[in-house]
């Protein structure tokens, strides 16, 4: 499969998308903040990404975990980053 230059999120099964958006939300306000530079922003997501547990959600309640998760994971990522 060619490089898609997204981290592998096409071909995660799951979870990935929801995870990857909310990751990006948390990362971009970081970025909008100035905690971090414009160039952290993938590399985050993926980090992210990398971290979370990618079971295919079966509810709406699961998706939102995910979310949760995922935010919480984003936001320990540029505190680290950022310090």
């Amino acid at each position: 499969m060619p490089e898609t230059g997204d981290g592998g999120v096409r071909t995660r099964p799951g979870s990935g998308l929801p995870a990857l958006n909310a990751a990006n939300e948390i990362t971009v306000a970081a970025f909008l903040a100035q905690q971090i530079r414009f160039t952290d922003i993938a590399a985050l997501n993926l980090s992210v990404l990398e971290k979370m547990d990618m079971r295919e959600p079966q509810c709406v309640d699961d998706v939102l975990s995910v979310d949760a998760n995922a935010r919480e994971v984003a936001r320990k990522e540029v505190m680290r980053l950022a310090s």
